[in-house]
C-alpha cells in the first residue's frame, strides 16, 4: 500500500492502460527494456531466459537460455537494457551481467558452453561482474542505460543487515565503476517520521530518460524519478493498481511498467 510508505503525502499516478507481452514467454516475466530507436523490447525471465521481442512485444525475434554457471557465478537474471545499436545487456541479482548481440552467423560450436538453450542466432560477448563499494554487500533488481552518459546504471535493494538504496554507475566501454551515491531527498518531499526513509524501497525496475532515472519500487508501489545530475530524489509518486512489478520501459511519453505475470502498465510519464 502506497500510504504505508516512507514518503509522506504523494501524488498519485494512475495507470492509463493495460496491454499484455503477447510473444509466448517460459517462465515468470523478471525484467523488461524498450529499445527507443527500433521499438524493439527486450525480456528476461525466471532462471535464464532471454527474449528480443519485435516492436508490438508479440513475436519473438530470437530467444536463448543462459548456462548460470558458465564462467562466471550467474544467479537469475533480473534486469534488461538495450547499449544502443544491436548489444544488449542483462544482470543477475548478484550483479554478474552479460552481453548478447544478434548474430546470423553465431558460432554454434563457441556458444554451446555458454547457452542451454538457442535459436542459433546469437552470439554472448562477454560476461562479468559489477563491483560496487556502498553496495558491495547487496543485490539488484534492475538495469538501466543512459545513453547520454554511456553507463550502466543498477540500484540495490535492501536486505536486514543493508538497509540502503544505492545507485550504481558503470562505463559502458570497460564496466567499471565510475560513481555510486545514495540519492538525497528534494524539495517537497518528507519522511513520514525520523525512522523511515528512501531505503525502504524495493527497487525492481528502472530506466533512463531526460537525465533522470524512473525507478519503480515493489515495495510500496512507488515511482522515484531520480536527477542523475545532482543525485536527488526530485519526486515520488504513487501507483496503485500494481501486482508484482519488475521493469520499466520508456516510450516515447509514456512509462511501461512490467508486470510478473506480462502484463504492462501504462502511465504518463511525469514532466520534470
Amino acid at each position: 500500500d502506497p500510504a504505508h510508505g516512507p514518503l509522506a503525502n504523494l501524488p498519485v499516478l494512475a495507470v492509463s492502460g493495460w496491454e499484455r507481452i503477447g510473444a509466448p514467454l517460459e517462465g515468470a516475466l523478471r525484467g523488461l527494456a524498450r529499445d527507443s530507436a527500433t521499438g524493439r523490447y527486450l525480456a528476461v525471465t525466471e532462471g535464464y531466459g532471454v527474449y528480443l521481442l519485435d516492436s508490438s512485444a508479440a513475436r519473438v525475434l530470437h530467444h536463448v537460455a543462459l548456462d548460470g554457471g558458465f564462467s562466471i557465478d550467474l544467479t537469475p537474471l533480473t534486469g534488461a537494457a538495450f547499449l544502443g545499436g544491436d548489444t544488449l545487456a542483462l544482470v543477475g541479482t548478484n550483479k554478474s551481467w552479460v552481453l548478447l548481440r544478434p548474430d546470423p552467423k553465431a558460432d554454434a560450436a563457441e556458444m554451446w558452453r555458454r547457452f542451454r538453450a538457442t535459436d542459433g542466432g546469437v552470439t554472448e560477448l562477454n560476461r562479468g561482474r559489477f563491483a560496487t563499494v556502498r553496495a558491495r554487500l547487496q543485490y539488484v533488481r534492475s538495469l538501466a542505460f543512459d545513453p547520454a552518459a554511456q553507463e550502466l546504471i543498477t540500484v540495490s535493494v535492501p536486505s536486514e543487515r543493508q538497509k540502503r538504496l544505492v545507485v550504481s554507475r558503470f562505463a559502458r566501454r570497460d564496466r567499471m565503476l565510475s560513481s555510486e551515491f545514495v540519492p538525497r531527498l528534494g524539495a517537497g518531499l518528507t519522511a513520514r517520521g525520523e525512522d523511515r526513509s528512501v531505503a525502504e524501497y524495493v527497487v525492481t525496475g528502472a530506466a533512463v530518460a531526460d537525465g533522470r532515472l524512473y525507478a519503480i519500487s515493489a515495495a510500496y508501489s512507488t515511482l522515484l524519478v531520480i536527477d542523475l545530475q545532482d543525485r536527488t530524489v526530485k519526486a515520488a509518486y504513487a501507483v496503485p493498481g500494481l501486482q508484482r512489478p519488475v521493469g520499466v520501459a520508456v516510450r516515447g511519453s509514456q512509462l511501461l511498467v512490467a508486470q510478473a505475470d506480462g502484463r504492462i502498465a501504462v502511465i504518463e510519464r511525469p514532466a520534470p
